[in-house]
């Protein structure tokens, strides 16, 4: 039958007989029909049929399969739903955009998983075949989309204990179980260089390239020996006056630090080596120590000036000047140089004695002495006397001896016996010479 059929009388459909409602035809009952037999229905069957028969319909798919969107190396799902009894179920697979279709073995479930995709799986096309024995319906055909797997890579590095060696494991984020390895370049170069006590460190980088990309690493180790000390020793030198001096030291060429031992282990500066300066130690307007003037000193004379002198007398007369000893230049008697052999000079600031001899030959009246150092001259005046009668003259040389000051002449006095000859005889004195300056 085709068409819009309606039952307006009994029909009866024995059994072994069968009856066929073709697609896009209907059957109106009108409950009129009685099945025996068999009933396939493609098309539609309206009212229920009495009898014993059995009535089939035929597969009419609901909900088509649609389209999937996977990446590179996950499994696409294909799902489809129809109605009818008994289903059965293929899907077929076209790898040709649906030129030709082929039956994928084990394909015969309402889905259909595929396999983990690749990229030349990209555009392949999935159809299923509905079937029962009263027919069957193809689906429409869904799409398989493939995009390309981009990995995301969790690296992790591995490095040798020295530094000179490194491994990149990359484990995929989206696969744990999809883990790379690869041994990187390392280069090297120096972070903190080694001082003298202090070992140096290295800093090291591993490089690796890797699906398109760079990946460093960087490590440091203390790898670098310690130089050691470089050590010179500084003789000490011992201060001056004016200029200070210092202590043995040792210094390194490498570090520029300074050490008092040899060993290097106790650092100090140049402050601790040094030694002041002593300074001067002035006497009589020089100093001791080195023999600089003090410029601030004028010599004056101690004793000794006014000094009476009575010829015939064995004792000679003794002037005290302040100024050093040795900066003596020269003596001078009314006006004269004397010469080192006329007179006596000893230390305990300057001591000049003019000796009787030389006192015989002056004439009586006054007289002028000069004694002449560096830093400056002193004057005393002196009186020499006629020969007096012994008993004055012993007077006069017992007050000569008693005003020899404290700082003078350490030699004690020596006292003249007069005689009534003593007025002709003279004494010998034995000069020093004074040493040449």
């Amino acid at each position: 039958m085709y068409g819009y059929v309606t039952l307006d009388e009994s029909l009866t459909i024995a059994q072994g007989e069968t009856l066929t409602i073709p697609e896009g035809s209907a059957l109106n009952t009108k409950g009129n029909l009685t099945n025996n037999g068999t009933i396939i229905n493609k098309g539609e069957l309206i009212g229920t049929p009495s009898g014993t028969g059995t009535t089939e319909i035929a597969p009419a798919i609901t909900t088509q399969p649609a389209g999937q969107t996977v990446t590179e190396g996950e499994t696409a799902t294909f799902t489809i739903e129809a109605i009818g009894g008994n289903l059965s179920y293929q899907w077929q697979q076209s790898t040709d955009n649906g030129q030709s279709w082929t039956d994928i073995d084990g394909a015969t479930g309402a889905s259909y998983a595929t396999e983990a995709s690749t990229a030349s799986m990209n555009g392949y096309q999935y159809r299923c075949v509905v079937s029962n024995s009263a027919g069957s319906v193809t689906s429409s055909a869904a799409t398989l989309t493939v995009k390309e797997h981009v990995h995301e890579w969790v690296v992790a590095w591995i490095w040798s204990e020295d530094g000179k060696t490194a491994t990149a494991t990359f484990t995929c984020k989206n696969d744990g179980s999809h883990q790379v390895a690869e041994d990187a370049a390392v280069a090297s170069t120096v972070k903190t260089p080694a001082t003298c006590t202090e070992a140096g460190v290295t800093a090291y980088t591993a490089t690796v390239e890797f699906d398109g990309e760079t990946y460093t690493s960087a490590k440091d180790v203390t790898d670098i020996p310690a130089a050691g000390h470089k050590l010179t020793k500084a003789e000490a030198e011992a201060p001056t006056c004016t200029e200070p001096g210092s202590a043995e030291y040792w210094t390194c060429e490498v570090c520029d630090k300074a050490f008092s031992d040899a060993a290097g282990e106790h650092e100090i500066t140049s402050k601790d080596a040094a030694i002041p300066a002593i300074g001067h130690e002035f006497e009589g307007g020089l100093c001791s120590v080195c023999g600089a003037r003090d410029t601030s000193f004028s010599p004056a004379l101690v004793s000794g000036d006014g000094a009476k002198w009575t010829k015939g007398s064995s004792k000679g007369l003794t002037f005290v000047s302040s100024a050093a000893f040795a900066d003596l230049v020269e003596v001078r008697l009314d006006g004269r140089v004397l010469s080192a052999s006329e007179y006596v000079v000893r230390e305990g600031s300057t001591i000049v004695t003019l000796p009787a001899k030389l006192l015989e030959g002056l004439k009586a009246g006054d007289h002028e002495l000069l004694i002449v150092s560096g830093s400056g001259t002193v004057r005393a005046s002196l009186t020499v006397a006629e020969a007096a009668k012994v008993e004055e003259a012993a007077k006069t040389e017992k007050a000569s001896a008693d005003e020899l000051p404290a700082n003078g002449d350490s030699t004690a006095p020596v006292l003249a016996i007069a005689a009534a000859a003593a007025a002709g005889a003279g004494l010998v004195l034995l000069s020093r010479r004074r040493a040449a300056r």
